[in-house]
């Protein structure tokens, strides 16, 4: 491992650097005291400490992700891990191996997908008497065994949260099914986690992020994970850029009076909001009525009088927004609702933008406020994708290139994770793969350049970090090696060997012989 605070040369590669066609050209990057000091010709000899001579490849920039959920995500590297299971009878293996393994308290299994979905009964009898809770992989839906609904005295007469609500079986009693909101008071009675083990869930998530390559993000994380986040800062702990987002959910106006925050590796200037759910559990607000629903649209998760008032106040107080939107009816009325009021302090964001129509998504190309997508999704969600919408509206889901302005500082990629995969390998085959009718907008995927450039340079620059996202001389050295450097085909970067990965010119990773 190599000593950041040496003169290092990494030659033999070739460096790409955003403007630049991919892969780059060969060159020698020269590092010390944790940044890049320069780019010089691939046949310089550089008086340095230390020479790396690498077989070829090339080096890029690290990945920043633009939307991930930190804690859940650490949270999720401990937890019943349900994501890849196709398959009930699996999902009730993993419980059942689970409730072995963890004698006691109640199990929690993420990333329950719609074709795995067990029967309560079933769930009873594999928890083994435990109260169990499943969530979805899109967070917006849950799954509780009968012991759960006990300990969680959830009944017919119980009164959830507005934007919440339960569905019930033939008898009209709750059927174990949570959405929305729903969710989230499910989530307050859970018992509450230390501190220690708050702080451990964020620790095991940084370093995840680290050996893929990932250095910064912008996170959709849970409040109290803030004071956390401060604390491993001051101690020298936290390693990766963080901006947290002010997750709100119930509008009260003392939220706006927050703490604020901008140091170099953490900050806090946005906060986050919810108009509607997820195509998975029909919960994201259509114009029209599901495929696979009739008469059933989604629908506003808050009372919209109170959403606007809100978005007005925050901006008043130079609050930056970033609002969670998926169907086309809530895509389109949080664009001209951001649009009528924009921040000249921060930039508005809308996360995800699954759903749309031709019109709003060149409103929201020609506004000031930034498209942050999840490529990954598509892939995901391909295959109930027509059985949701049919065959007109999904021509116009998932839009990637042409929600991007020519100069591509309003398009940010990222993955959503533990919703998705986190590896940076998943996301650019997704990004890169060619667009087919039926699944999502045709030939709307990214060039290898473009989504370079979304999923680190301007991921990182929209977050408020701009030591980072490029090999530049002044900027911090997070560097990939790549032996081999992908072409534009998908398949190549899915399956491409990431070599090395300095971190502030700190060799972390490294899989290859150098």
């Amino acid at each position: 491992m190599i000593d950041s605070r040496k003169r290092v040369a990494l030659k033999g590669a070739k460096v790409f650097q955003h403007g630049a066609s991919w892969p780059g050209s060969a060159a020698t990057l020269l590092l010390e005291d944790q940044r890049i000091i320069a780019i010089l010709p691939s046949d310089s000899e550089p008086d340095c400490e230390e020479t790396i001579q690498l077989p070829g490849g090339v080096l890029l920039p690290a990945f920043f992700d633009a939307h991930i959920h930190l804690d859940q995500g650490g949270r999720y590297l401990g937890m019943l891990q349900l994501r890849d299971i196709d398959d009930s009878d699996e999902v009730l293996r993993v419980v059942a191996e689970g409730a072995k393994q963890q004698k006691a308290g109640w199990l929690i299994g993420i990333g329950l997908r719609e074709t795995s979905w067990p029967a309560l009964g079933d769930l009873h009898h594999a928890s083994s008497g435990r109260p169990c809770l499943l969530y979805t992989r899109d967070y917006h839906t849950a799954f509780v065994n009968r012991e759960a609904m006990v300990e969680l005295s959830l009944t017919t007469s119980t009164t959830l949260p507005e934007g919440g609500w339960v569905d019930l079986d033939e008898a009209g009693d709750p059927n174990g099914v949570l959405h929305e909101n729903a969710v989230m008071w499910a989530e307050r009675q859970l018992p509450p986690e230390s501190v220690d083990q708050q702080r451990q869930n964020i620790l095991r998530a940084q370093d995840y992020l680290l050996q893929l390559g990932i250095v910064g993000v912008s996170d959709a994380g849970h409040p109290d994970s803030w004071s956390i986040l401060k604390s491993l800062e001051a101690e020298g702990l936290l390693e990766v850029y963080i901006e947290q987002w002010l997750r709100c959910l119930d509008f009260r106006e003392e939220i706006l009076d927050a703490e604020r925050l901008s140091s170099d590796r953490l900050k806090r200037c946005r906060i986050k909001l919810f108009i509607d759910g997820a195509l998975g559990s029909r919960t994201a607000w259509m114009k029209d009525e599901y495929n696979d629903k009739p008469g059933w649209t989604g629908e506003p998760v808050p009372k919209l009088e109170v959403f606007e008032h809100f978005v007005r106040s925050a901006v008043k107080k130079e609050w930056g927004l970033t609002v969670h939107a998926i169907g086309d009816a809530g895509v389109e009325y949080v664009t001209k609702l951001l649009i009528e009021n924009p921040s000249d302090a921060v930039r508005h964001r809308i996360e995800h933008v699954q759903h749309s129509d031709p019109d709003t998504i060149q409103a929201l190309r020609d506004s000031a406020a930034i498209s942050s997508v999840q490529p990954l999704h598509r892939s995901e969600d391909k295959a109930m994708l027509l059985d949701r919408v049919g065959s007109q509206r999904a021509d116009w889901a998932f839009p990637l290139r042409s929600l991007r302005q020519s100069d591509g500082n309003n398009l940010v990629v990222g993955t959503d994770w533990p919703v998705v995969s986190l590896d940076p390998r998943d996301t650019m085959k997704a990004t890169l793969a060619v667009r087919n009718k039926d699944e999502g907008v045709v030939d709307d995927e990214l060039t290898v350049e473009q989504a370079l450039q979304a999923y680190s340079l301007e991921a990182a620059r929209v977050a408020g970090f701009h030591q980072t996202g490029d090999l530049l001389a002044g900027l911090d050295a997070n560097v990939l090696w790549l032996p081999e450097a992908p072409g534009r085909d998908p398949e190549e970067w899915s399956g491409m060997e990431i070599g090395a990965i300095w971190h502030r010119g700190r060799l972390i990773v490294k899989n290859h012989d150098l």
